[in-house]
């Protein structure tokens, strides 16, 4: 009867198939219905009528093993669930792609494979790193955008500036928020690194010529992910302010010198901290 099945042997060191295969082998021993059967602390489920084997797990008061994934979104949650459940064989992994405009996301298996040993990896947790919301905003203003929007955002997230002073922010652009139609007359360097732009403004049907100071760069102070906010885990980046010219329309925008420099130099030191907590090692 059982000529056709399988010999422990080609099932390898895999416990739980081998188990599977001895319970198989207790199907000869049955003559009619079914029956269930224990190996090895393995209840399953044997019918003799066509010869099946079924699994039983769930008749017993616990699981045999742990499974599922679990989602965090805090670094210490992560490294505390990893402490709490780890052994021989458990890995984390960076799952992403390490760049400016994407947020960071680590793995870890908590029943990988070890040497020798092959694990079923269905138990495990990640960790998501979302990009903040102040970051995103001022990210958005890669690409150049109206001069009354580029205002709204530097107003609106004027707690992120660092320099200039956050009254001299609103005082240089007061006009630009005013502005209905404005054209670029002329650009002049002035001293302390900033220039003067003469804008002829159309506001309220009347035609105006007006100077405005703006500064070339901004430093801002921000988290770069969502959850780590603390003064610690600020970082200060470098926003160069450039403008355009679009259907006579002035158009601001910002540029990051180094940016993917100092976004790398932020996931090494998050995957240090992982490895710290941990004590493994953090593939990427």
């Amino acid at each position: 009867m059982m000529d056709d099945v399988l010999t422990m042997k080609d099932y390898g060191a895999v416990p739980e198939s081998a188990v599977a295969f001895e319970a198989g082998k207790k199907v000869g021993e049955l003559e009619s219905g079914l029956k269930i059967v224990e190996v090895k602390d393995y209840p399953f489920m044997v019918r003799s009528k066509n010869v099946t084997v079924e699994k039983c797990e769930e008749l017993l008061p616990n699981p045999l093993r742990a499974t599922g994934v679990y989602d965090f979104n805090d670094l210490d949650s992560f490294c505390t669930f990893i402490n709490e459940f780890k052994k021989e064989g458990t890995i984390v992994f960076a799952s992403c792609k390490v760049e400016p405009d994407s947020g960071l996301v680590f793995k870890g298996v908590i029943n990988s494979h070890s040497k020798g040993t092959p694990g079923w990896e269905d138990f495990g947790v990640v960790l998501n790193m979302p990009l903040s919301d102040d970051y995103l905003a001022f990210i958005a203003l890669t690409e150049y955008v109206s001069q009354i929007n580029f205002v709204r955002t530097l107003r609106s997230r004027i707690h992120c500036v660092a320099e200039p002073d956050a009254s001299d922010i609103d005082q240089i652009f007061a006009d630009f928020s005013a502005s209905k139609r404005s054209s670029v007359q002329s650009k002049i360097p002035i001293s302390g690194g900033n220039y003067q732009i003469t804008l002829t403004e159309e506001v309220n049907g009347n035609t105006n010529q007006s100077s405005v100071e703006v500064p070339t760069e901004l430093v801002l102070i921000l988290p770069f992910f969502k959850y780590r906010d603390s003064e610690e885990q600020m970082v200060e980046l470098r926003a160069l302010i450039d403008w355009k010219l679009s259907d006579n329309k002035l158009l601001f925008g910002l540029t990051f010198p180094r940016l993917e420099k100092i976004f790398c130099d932020e996931f090494s030191k998050i995957r240090a901290e992982i490895a710290k907590k941990t004590g493994l090692y953090v593939f990427v």
